[in-house]
């Protein structure tokens, strides 16, 4: 498993981030769906330059970017005719003779590592139809023509998809929907006044450790819970790919299976059927406690987060006695829990630093 240190100006992306990861290891197309503004280009050419370590100009070589609007051609997917090698070929060194005028296409997608197609709302029936077979089978179709597209990360971004086009088979082609919304006031007062931010360091699987983990930790049971939650709202094509997006992102988020899978939930579903499959596969106070420990992310004031993990600490004490609650259970809590207040600039700001973790 790799992992990357992603330099970045952007404050509250690390989500978004760790979701490119997961469309980047599992080679799933993903949209980035939020209003103008909020960083959804720069997040992708951030990632880009992580995964370059930092270089702009590698970043750049490697990662493609259309601004799309309704007149914007599939000429601008397929490429264009190399005029000079249709108009003037040259001249053979070997042999000194003319060479043949040659219609090829110069197609800078089909050399792209990173693809991110903006405005994708906007774009017209034709350019969407020629992304199709470059998002599905990684080949750009021209005529005879069949170029290899060798991208390991398709992205795309909207302000939203059309509610008259909510059933058109084109997004379903995007697996993994990501929401990038506007950052908080407290975000962008902590954004003032913070000139040096530490970088985001996310962790990218491969795919035999994804193999691995699908052969180790996923079992039918827990996809079984997975089904009754989302069947009726997911497609065939996205339920396929459950098993290898869970994989994903219990490398990706750093978490067991079980948060996994009710992660890739949310992801693929939405938070409410997230909060569904939540109480299938552990008790309900384990998933109050849970999100006791995530709303920590959201406190600013020192003595708040103290408040709050009194209270997480009070929580897990009367869930300790319930015969559902397992040692097991209360371990992970307080592994997620450290693990927030670790990286919490304002917990750890107000303690010394061989301050104890909160057991």
């Amino acid at each position: 498993m790799k992992k990357i240190a992603i330099k970045t100006n952007l404050l509250g992306r690390g989500e978004t981030f760790k979701i490119l990861a997961v469309g980047h290891a599992t080679g799933y197309p993903v949209l980035l769906v939020g209003p103008p503004g909020v960083g959804k280009t720069r997040v992708l050419l951030d990632y880009s330059m992580g995964l370059n370590n930092g270089n702009a100009i590698d970043a750049l070589q490697h990662t493609f970017i259309l601004e799309t609007d309704e007149g914007t051609r599939p000429a601008e997917i397929k490429g264009r005719v190399d005029m000079e090698k249709l108009l003037a070929p040259g001249i053979d060194t070997a042999t000194g003779k003319n060479l043949t005028p040659r219609y090829e296409l110069n197609s800078p997608i089909t050399k792209s590592k990173m693809i991110l197609i903006n405005e994708v709302d906007k774009a017209n029936p034709g350019l969407r139809n020629s992304m199709l077979g470059v998002m599905n089978e990684k080949m750009l179709f021209n005529g005879q023509d069949k170029i290899y597209c060798p991208w390991e990360l398709f992205c795309a971004s909207c302000n939203v998809i059309p509610k008259e086009e909510a059933n058109n088979p084109f997004w379903d082609r995007f697996v993994i929907k990501h929401q990038v919304n506007r950052l908080t006031k407290t975000q962008l007062l902590q954004y003032f006044g913070k000139n040096s931010k530490a970088p985001v360091e996310i962790n990218l699987p491969e795919s035999n450790d994804i193999d691995t983990f699908i052969a180790s930790d996923i079992n039918s049971d827990l996809l079984r819970s997975f089904l009754d939650v989302t069947y009726d709202i997911l497609s065939d094509r996205s339920l396929s790919y459950i098993p290898r997006i869970i994989a994903a992102v219990a490398f990706v988020f750093d978490v067991n299976v079980k948060k996994a899978a009710i992660k890739a939930c949310e992801i693929l579903a939405g938070p409410e059927r997230a909060k569904t499959l939540g109480t299938k596969l552990e008790p309900a106070e384990i998933s109050n406690i849970r999100n006791k420990i995530e709303y920590i992310n959201t406190l600013q004031n020192y003595d708040q987060i103290l408040n709050q993990i009194e209270d997480i600490k009070k929580a897990a004490k009367a869930a300790s006695v319930l015969d559902s609650v397992t040692k097991v259970d209360l371990e992970d809590l307080a592994k997620d829990l450290n693990k927030i207040l670790s990286k919490h600039p304002v917990y750890n700001a107000g303690l010394p630093q061989d301050a104890v973790s909160a057991n």
